[in-house]
């Protein structure tokens, strides 16, 4: 008997919006769009992500492992992967840090992978996040 836990559905129902939304993707207006290139978090941020990754990330994903991941994802919002990111992880305890948390470890992966950062905080919460795609760093 197949069963899914509720992980599982949670990151199977992301997936499936990630899907569906990147046919909106396609069709939406570029210039309303914002890149990862673009520069989209601040120093501080990074910074405050890599501690937050060292405790809760590494055991699972080793450094360099989100450069393919961010690949696999181009085009795509970068709100989607965020929002895969922190309702999953980490697999101990999915949700359980807080929106800062997750947006922190996020500047620190968009970092490692070579995204440049920017003067402005990101903030996940906002209209403009929900513009900004992935696309490979220039």
């Amino acid at each position: 008997m197949f069963s899914l836990t509720l992980q599982s559905t949670i990151l199977l129902s992301l997936v499936c919006a990630a899907i569906l939304n990147s046919g909106l993707c396609l069709g939406a207006d570029a210039a309303t769009k914002t890149s990862l290139s673009d520069g989209v978090y601040n120093k501080s941020q990074a910074k405050l992500g890599k501690k937050l990754y060292k405790k809760h990330c590494i055991s699972c994903h080793e450094k360099g492992y989100f450069e393919p991941v961010l690949l696999t994802w181009q085009g795509q919002p970068a709100v989607t992967l965020f929002s895969l990111m922190s309702a999953a992880m980490p697999e101990s305890e999915p949700g359980s840090l807080t929106t800062e948390e997750y947006t922190d470890i996020f500047a620190y992966v968009l970092k490692e992978s070579g995204y440049p950062a920017s003067t402005e905080t990101l903030d996940t919460d906002s209209e403009e996040f929900a513009n900004i795609i992935i696309m490979p760093p220039l």
